[in-house]
Order: structure tokens, then sequence, then C-alpha cells
């Protein structure tokens, strides 16, 4: 499976996090980093990510 992802900030202030959530979309804020990656699963249900790009 191919999918867009944002991981985690470390930390985040209360600030940032009221940012992130504010427009309901934490890409356009440019505090997260919008990224790809491809993970395979046997089941469906446990995945592993192989690539993040």
């Amino acid at each position: 499976m191919i999918v867009s992802y944002s991981e985690a900030l470390e930390n985040p202030s209360p600030e940032i996090q009221n940012k992130l959530h504010q427009t309901g979309d934490v890409y356009t804020t440019g505090l997260a980093k919008h990224t790809t990656g491809l993970a395979a699963s046997l089941d469906g249900i446990n995945w592993e990510w192989k690539v993040k790009y």
C-alpha cells in the first residue's frame, strides 16, 4: 500500500498543537511534513514500512 502520512511532532507546544488542528488539514499549516511511504502486509492488519519518502 502506498500512503500519505504525517509523523507526530516530538513534544509540540500547546500553541503548535492548536495550530495543527485549527484548519482540519495539518498539511496546510506548514508545520507538518507531507510524507509518502510504502508498506506491506501479509494479513491486511499488521503492516511493515518498506520505504518512507
